[in-house]
């Protein structure tokens, strides 16, 4: 994987998980499945579908499976049951090398933050496995801001808890919500390629 990273400068680089340092997503996918036949959610959700929504709130995510499917799914259910069995297989997770790498290499060079929509407990054991942990200065999560991506709330709490100007940070995203956030931030971002497929509109 080639990545297109701009020159900067930059003071720090902001990392999402899922998908981009973390090869993650297959396994959120068999989550997925799983919960829906647990619940009796009857859908045959494609990976067209499922890597359309990558970065989506949970919430909407189920709202739109709704209206694809004609389900009546509970997003909190969902959320919980998914999670459950994500944290299942959780120890399974690779890396992103090339993502890794770039991280890796920006120690002592950037201040680096992870900003994700996932939990802080999967975040941090995301982190721990693929041995980075204590490389990351600040982590973000769902839990510590009011609005998901699109939203440019957790890219901007990154650059506040590591005392950056927002203009002075480069994110690196694999979701077309989470490309949206960082430029909601005004930040630039790499875009992470780990999939081939179109972001859906909601």
């Amino acid at each position: 994987m080639k990545l297109d990273i701009p020159e900067g400068p930059f003071e720090a680089y902001i990392f999402d998980c899922d998908g981009t340092l973390a090869d993650s997503m297959p396994l959120h996918y068999a989550a997925f499945q799983k919960s829906f036949v647990e619940m009796g959610v009857v859908i045959d959700l494609s990976p067209e579908v499922y890597y359309g929504l990558a970065g989506v709130p949970i919430h909407e995510f189920a709202r739109y499976l709704d209206k694809k499917y004609g389900t009546t799914i509970d997003s909190h259910e969902l959320d919980e049951v998914k999670n459950r069995f994500y944290r299942d297989t959780l120890d399974q997770v690779g890396p992103v090398d090339a993502v890794v790498d770039v991280l890796k290499g920006s120690v002592g060079k950037h201040r680096i933050a992870v900003a994700s929509g996932g939990t802080r407990h999967c975040v941090g054991r995301t982190l721990q496995l693929l041995e980075i942990d204590h490389l990351v200065e600040v982590m973000v999560t769902a839990e510590d801001v009011e609005r998901g991506k699109p939203a440019p709330d957790i890219f901007l709490k990154s650059a506040e808890l590591l005392e950056v100007d927002p203009k002075a940070c480069l994110v690196f995203e694999d979701a077309g919500l989470g490309i949206e956030a960082a430029h909601a931030a005004g930040m630039q971002a790499v875009h992470v390629k780990t999939h081939p497929y179109s972001k859906l509109e909601l």
